[in-house]
């Protein structure tokens, strides 16, 4: 059933939307609180965002979800969003490391200033009450899939060849 209403909402939003999206979908029956939100430049370069700074403190109940979308551009990484349709998660700022400096930003700043060379590149959990069942980390350069104690998450890219620069990044957390 989780599945189904997962795969509903992504049918839905590819119709509606044709930029770079990032779901996040708590299928189990944990909370699971988003520690970190990364992203890389493309083509790789020495610079990156990262965010830890949730409302909400991150936590995702189980059934709820985190969508980082941008309904304004096809070509811009969602920096700031609020998920509040589905969950109380919104990005407080961002930390934008270039080489060996790293800077706290806003959302509008990483938007204006980065959005147009940044794609997806991880996202840390910890799942359970303050990570009792354990962490996990997933995306590019990582593993797609992680079992836990009780718990498996896993993660895939969708593309579309017709534009190849957009992306949808799909996380699920789901019971054992």
């Amino acid at each position: 059933m989780k599945k189904i209403i997962l795969t509903a909402i992504l049918l839905f939003s590819v119709k509606s939307f044709a930029q770079k999206t990032i779901y996040v979908f708590n299928g189990s029956s944990f909370p699971v609180s988003v520690v970190e939100i990364r992203t890389q430049t493309l083509p790789l370069s020495n610079t990156f965002l990262r965010t830890n700074n949730f409302t909400n403190s991150g936590v995702l109940q189980p059934g709820e979800f985190l969508i980082l979308e941008n309904t304004n551009s096809t070509t811009r990484f969602p920096f700031s969003f609020v998920s509040t349709q589905l969950s109380n998660i919104a990005v407080n700022n961002w930390r934008r490391t270039i080489g060996s400096l790293t800077t706290t930003i806003s959302n509008s700043t990483a938007y204006n200033d980065n959005g147009e060379s940044q794609v997806f590149s991880r996202i840390a959990c910890l799942v359970g009450v303050n990570g009792s069942l354990g962490r996990f980390v997933l995306g590019l350069n990582e593993s797609s899939i992680v079992p836990g104690n009780g718990w498996i998450a896993d993660y895939s890219v969708n593309t579309d060849p017709a534009f190849p620069n957009l992306q949808e990044t799909v996380i699920t957390i789901s019971d054992l």
